[in-house]
């Protein structure tokens, strides 16, 4: 694998005060861009998805070329994996797909939806979706309108602000239909007048962290080996090169694969047990046991008592079974505005707003919501077997 000197773009986007230079953050999104157009022509079953694009897997080398790295959870679009239970959410959260995160299948156009989250953060430097929890950010994604890129940066160009809000619109089938069409977009945007990669690479020399790190405990520049590409059904994750002493070399694998790390510079090896560190003791939670004195010569051992003889083995007890939803059930999501409150259905409680996908059968319910001063809503809603449907409450 290719070894990899640079920073991730989450890194870049905190070096300086002010938010990266626009011409900068257009040509960064647009390697990307083109980098999952590559990804997206597939492999043998059809178009390979990435579903983990966020600023750390954005990866900015020292002679500004980036990469896309760590393909932990791709998968080829027509694979059934690509259809992922609300409790099984894979990726990053703040950076995830609507469809995504409601548990649907992906396809190309869910990368969009995040690269769109990304340039966003590289133009303005601030997270689109930065709520206090995952739940939050669920409900600020699925049903509140996402900020544009000139409400935080006013200089902007329009058509660049057009954009980014195109990638970021909800419903797939109205955003760009490919990566490669957003890459053609941004290089087309009269506006705005995208850094050479001699420009990059100046201000990654002026404004990038050095490679001793400013943050105690983490280092800002990265050494990383990435895949080229990802094969389908199956993908590979970067590892990190960490200096501890003498230099130590990671493997990582899925399956019955093992990527081995070579030190750069020298001979391909990995370490015998007797060359690996010992972990670092660990403090001791209970005190030390008292040391015994040595037995005087004189006196005399007892002789050790015989070994208990081991149980038998008892068999792993059976896994359970996960359990099913039944194919009558119906999905009902219940939000609260702008306060939060307690939700029951039926009588029995379910949650704290957000409440998202709450599996009911179909049929009649009675919603209420209750917040800590006491105030109530109640709603009845019908549901259709198998439909999914959405209640907000509001409080002037």
């Amino acid at each position: 694998m290719e070894l990899l000197e640079g920073w991730p773009s989450s890194v870049l986007v905190g070096a300086t005060a002010a938010p990266l230079p626009i011409g900068l953050a257009v040509e960064l999104a647009r390697q990307a861009a083109e980098g999952l157009a590559a990804l997206h022509q597939g492999h043998e079953g059809g178009p390979v998805i990435h579903r983990d694009i966020k600023p750390s897997n954005l990866f900015v080398t020292r002679d500004g070329v980036l990469k896309v790295i760590d393909y932990g959870i791709a998968l080829v679009a027509e694979d059934e994996r690509t259809r992922t239970a609300t409790a099984d959410q894979l990726g990053s959260i703040p950076y995830s797909s609507p469809e995504q995160v409601r548990g649907e299948a992906v396809d190309p156009r869910s990368d969009v939806f995040s690269l769109g989250l990304v340039l966003h953060e590289l133009l303005t430097g601030r997270r689109v979706l930065d709520q206090r929890n995952a739940a939050a950010t669920v409900a600020e994604l699925l049903w509140s309108p996402l900020p544009t890129v000139r409400s935080r940066r006013p200089e902007v160009p329009e058509a660049l602000d057009a954009l980014v809000a195109w990638m970021l619109e909800k419903e797939p089938g109205s955003r760009p239909a490919s990566a490669a069409e957003v890459a053609r977009a941004l290089a087309s945007v009269e506006e705005v007048r995208r850094c050479t990669r001699e420009e990059a690479q100046q201000w990654l020399a002026r404004h990038a962290p050095a490679s001793s790190g400013a943050t105690p405990g983490a280092r800002d520049e990265t050494k990383t080996r990435a895949d080229a590409a990802a094969p389908a059904g199956r993908s590979r994750r970067p590892t990190r090169l960490a200096a501890i002493g003498a230099a130590a070399v990671l493997a990582v694998g899925l399956g019955v694969a093992t990527l081995e790390l070579s030190r750069r510079g020298g001979p391909s090896a990995l370490p015998t047990p007797s060359q690996q560190a010992e972990p670092p003791p660990t403090p001791a939670t209970t005190p030390p046991a008292e040391v015994t004195p040595a037995a005087s010569p004189r006196e005399a051992s007892p002789p050790p008592e015989p070994a208990p003889e081991p149980a038998p083995a008892r068999a792993a007890p059976a896994r359970a079974a996960r359990p099913t939803r039944p194919r009558d059930s119906a999905y009902l999501s219940i939000d609260a505005r702008p306060f939060f409150a307690h939700v029951f259905v039926d009588g029995h409680e379910v949650g704290v707003t957000p409440v998202f996908r709450h599996a009911l059968p179909g049929g009649a319910h009675v919603v209420e919501a209750v917040r800590e001063d006491g105030n109530r809503q109640r709603r009845k809603v019908s549901l259709a077997a198998g439909a999914s449907q959405t209640v907000i409450f509001t409080w002037p």
